[in-house]
């Protein structure tokens, strides 16, 4: 089953894409500024989660659930502006609301209720317009951790001095009924 966070970005892509002049939806990784391996497609959507402030809270199989209500994603909603045609650069208004008006739309089993709050736009690239639209929204990672008092056995891979790898068995023992201690003063932990 994928998770959560790709169930959402693929119901997004969904309805983002059914808007017929969108050319390109994909994650925002400074694309406007090195569009040479990857091109896209203009008008285009690219997508950056910029914060999830996750709560955790134990549920009713002794295992925990994270959620938040205050998660938040940004919209950059690129075009391609050379100057020389004023409609393409205000067109951009209208792409927005359009996109807006899909995110807002859009709810799951364990994600949903976008709400718009912020808008932006930044021209510092080489033509290409960059409007920006900031959305708050609620997730929940519903992976259930169960409580187990019983050890597990591993294998470990262990590379030995001279680079070869050897299969080493190994006890290893996870208990979720124990908080994880750190800075032990002993210096074989």
């Amino acid at each position: 089953m994928a998770s959560t966070k790709t169930q959402m970005i693929e119901a997004i892509r969904t309805a983002v894409l059914a808007i017929p002049e969108i050319g390109s939806f994909r994650g925002f990784n400074g694309q406007f500024d090195d569009n040479k391996q990857h091109p896209l497609e203009f008008p285009c959507v690219l997508w950056e989660i910029t914060n999830i402030p996750w709560i955790t809270r134990p549920d009713n199989r002794g295992g925990s659930l994270q959620y938040t209500t205050d998660a938040e994603i940004v919209f950059h909603i690129g075009v391609r502006s050379f100057g020389d045609d004023p409609n393409v650069d205000d067109e951009i208004f209208e792409w927005a609301d359009q996109v807006a008006a899909v995110i807002q739309a859009i709810t799951g089993d364990e994600f949903g209720r976008f709400e718009r709050i912020n808008e932006t736009m930044d021209t510092q690239h080489d033509h290409v317009v960059d409007h920006m639209i900031t959305f708050k929204f609620g997730i929940s990672d519903c992976l259930t951790f169960a409580k187990s008092d019983n050890p597990k056995t591993a294998t470990l891979k262990t590379l030995q001095q001279h680079g070869d790898i050897q299969d080493t068995p190994a006890d290893a023992s996870i208990n979720f009924n124990e908080t994880p201690q750190h800075g032990t003063d002993d210096p074989n932990d």
